[in-house]
């Protein structure tokens, strides 16, 4: 019967081990799935945005596409690199070089260039065109929300990793405590 108790313990043991795997492993993919769909639904509005911006441009009514360009694109909460057609850095925002008042150094187009094809590499630019020709495109990269969300599993799994680590540890403590108290006590006992 003690022997069934102890197969018992193990069994639980790895059950509640497996398990926890399959739930980090669960929490992760889902994570993943959130990130996307709101990759998804950034890429969306983005390019929504550029098209009501390039319709803007290509009407005939049109009076203001500065309002237009200023209201829909310049609001855009992630980091953006506009280039010309010949893919020439001309407007960015959100990035890490602030928008130059002047002449651009060539040192800081090279920067921004490598920014754009790392954004390409993420996401597709958007061309703008006007009347059938491209006059320039647009880079885009993630958001912040997007960013964070994207490593917030594996941050939450390594508090809870130390949190169980330090559990563990304590308990080791106080499990000595109480063996060397019983030991003393024994000691004690026989003398």
């Amino acid at each position: 019967m003690a022997r069934n108790v102890y197969r018992f313990k193990g069994n639980f043991k790895s059950f509640l081990f497996i398990l926890a795997i399959l739930i980090t492993v669960g929490f992760l993919y889902y994570t993943q799935l959130l990130v996307e769909e709101l990759q998804v639904q950034s890429r969306e509005y983005l390019n929504l945005k550029v098209k009501i911006f390039e319709e803007n441009i290509n009407s005939e009514e049109s009076a203001d596409q500065g309002f237009v360009f200023t209201e829909i694109i310049q609001t855009a909460d992630y980091p953006i690199i506009y280039t010309d057609a010949e893919m020439t850095p001309q407007f960015w925002r959100n990035v890490a070089i602030p928008q130059a008042k002047g002449p651009v150094s060539p040192d800081t187009l090279n920067l921004l260039q490598n920014m754009a094809e790392e954004f390409s590499k993420v996401n597709p630019p958007i061309s703008i065109s006007y009347k059938g020709n491209v006059l320039g495109y647009y880079f885009y990269g993630e958001t912040d929300i997007i960013r964070q969300l994207r490593w917030l599993p594996f941050i939450e799994i390594l508090v809870v990793a130390m949190f169980i680590l330090i559990g563990y540890a304590g308990f080791n403590s106080i499990k000595k405590s109480e063996e060397r108290s019983i030991w003393v006590g024994m000691a004690k006992e026989t003398a």
